[in-house]
């Protein structure tokens, strides 16, 4: 069996949840091929996480260098080709795809225009985060339209499965399931890994940060889509009335 795993980014927890992944899949008798962006093959969460892993079995491929701070909607668009082109080249058997929020949904649309995104054969899942069109609050026409793409996959694919970070999501899921559902929706928690406690000053020491003063963080991919200039310009003002404060901008980031 031929197991191909799409993760086109790298920051965050993305690589910490692949390279769970692999260690599972490294137990069973598979091949197994990774596509990411070339981006990814060169980044310091690569080599740190991935690379102690990877070895004869695990075949990792370079899809699109396409940016990643463009139009949100134009990046979702791009990441639905390459999961086309990659599966048409590598032809899987299984097909898992990591963080496919908003991806999902044109790949949904898709098939409901009569185009087959992938072939009936492979079997297909995904590991989604946000499930906030389940939330008692969810409004607007975009939630509605989640609603009811989510709904369409329960009945109809092109997803077998569909894996939710967020409980609420699930639930709104189960409320909807079916007996014959083509797709089942699944809760699956991020693990907790825990560590030992460390004193405050001792862990500013530790990592080379300052020792007065408080340590504003945002972490994961810095980019505008994620509001990092919002961020730094807030904290421009704020710095003028707190001159200890600093900011730390803990992660990878875009051109922009």
């Amino acid at each position: 069996m031929k197991v191909l795993i799409y993760e086109p980014c790298y920051s965050g927890h993305h690589m910490a949840d692949l390279s769970r992944l692999l260690v599972g899949l490294k137990a069973l008798p598979v091949e197994i091929v990774v596509v990411t962006r070339p981006q990814t093959l060169e980044s310091h969460e690569y080599q740190r996480m991935l690379a102690p892993i990877v070895d004869e079995r695990i075949q990792v491929d370079a899809c699109s260098r396409a940016p990643l701070d463009k139009p949100l909607w134009r990046l979702h668009l791009q990441q639905m080709m390459d999961v086309n082109r990659v599966v048409r080249r590598i032809q899987p058997d299984h097909l898992f795809l990591m963080m496919v929020d908003g991806t999902w949904m044109l790949h949904t649309l898709a098939a409901m225009c009569g185009w087959r995104v992938w072939p009936r054969r492979v079997v297909a899942e995904a590991y989604m985060i946000n499930g906030g069109m389940g939330y008692p609050n969810a409004a607007g026409w975009r939630n509605r339209l989640k609603q009811r793409l989510l709904t369409r996959v329960m009945r109809r694919g092109p997803l077998n499965r569909l894996l939710l970070l967020d409980e609420l999501g699930v639930q709104f899921a189960d409320a909807r399931a079916r007996p014959d559902d083509y797709c089942k929706v699944e809760l699956s928690p991020a693990p907790v890994v825990v560590v030992d406690p460390v004193a405050k000053a001792q862990a500013r020491e530790q990592l080379g940060l300052p020792t007065q003063g408080r340590l504003i963080v945002m972490m994961g991919f810095i980019d505008k889509l994620r509001g990092g200039m919002r961020v730094v310009n807030a904290f421009v003002e704020h710095h003028k009335s707190h001159p200890d404060d600093r900011l730390v901008l803990a992660g990878p980031h875009g051109p922009t």
